[in-house]
């Protein structure tokens, strides 16, 4: 990847998904035994393992998700939050691409969005007060100054030195108010921007030394945690709809456009 291909990347969907998540506190505590017939009713399956920490009271409930090939599903009961995760595991696209993915965002929304839409419409989803919109988000490069020159195209408020920086990180919370139409709410939009190093290891288990290849993989890196402040009040079924909409498309605008007041 050359640095003069990097600033035609902006405006688009196209960093690759290492996770991706929707989270909602409850107004009431949830019954983790529950949450099998939310799991089933999410990916038409049944969960591979439950494991409870009674310490922190809490669940975690994990499986494949038969619709994105890469993918562990997890839901995480831990009152008063309920999350559904995806993490990537080892797959072809992991490969191809060198750095720790499912698949591109704008593939994994695909995938995932419509079953989290669907169950915060069902009478299966619990009173919520809060929302949030998350992901952790990955594009590869050939070395430190071009993943560096990549954030410089998303970050136009940073002044960056690409000559004398080192170990980059930025984070930021623009908040904003709702437009959902739900009054008084107000969105954080917190974003991390850093440049992680990878190391690439190769073993040739056919040589007779076993040959140990290395090298380094650069990526820029974008955390994403859109989120409404936290409230007393329930939200009601329409307004959970319409404000989960809105932290996503808020977190697409980021991944997108870069950094923005």
């Amino acid at each position: 990847m050359s640095d003069k291909n990097v600033s035609h990347q902006v405006d688009s969907l196209d960093w690759y998904a290492e996770k991706c998540r929707a989270t909602v506190f409850t107004k009431d505590r949830v019954d983790s035994d529950s949450l099998v017939e939310v799991w089933k009713s999410f990916c038409e399956q049944e969960p591979e393992d439950i494991h409870k920490i009674p310490r922190v009271a809490a669940t975690i409930m994990t499986g494949a998700f038969s619709k994105i090939e890469g993918a562990l599903l997890e839901l995480v009961n831990e009152p008063p939050k309920l999350e559904w995760r995806l993490a990537s595991v080892p797959n072809p696209k992991f490969d191809e691409v060198g750095v720790p993915c499912i698949d591109t965002l704008a593939r994994v929304l695909e995938a995932f969005v419509p079953n989290v839409r669907a169950w915060l419409a069902s009478d299966k989803c619990p009173a919520l007060t809060r929302l949030a919109f998350g992901a952790i988000l990955n594009k590869p490069s050939t070395s430190y100054l071009s993943a560096l020159t990549q954030l410089q195209t998303y970050l136009r408020s940073v002044q960056i030195d690409t000559d004398n920086m080192q170990d980059l990180m930025f984070r930021v919370n623009r908040p904003r108010q709702s437009k959902s139409g739900v009054s008084g709410v107000t969105i954080n939009r917190l974003s991390i921007w850093s440049i992680n190093r990878l190391l690439s290891t190769e073993i040739d288990l056919g040589a007779p030394t076993k040959e140990v290849a290395s090298t380094n993989v650069y990526c820029a890196n974008l955390v994403l945690d859109i989120n409404n402040a936290p409230r007393q009040e329930p939200l009601s079924r329409e307004a959970v709809l319409r404000l989960f909409d809105e932290l996503l498309a808020l977190g697409k605008e980021i991944a997108a456009k870069g950094d923005t007041a």
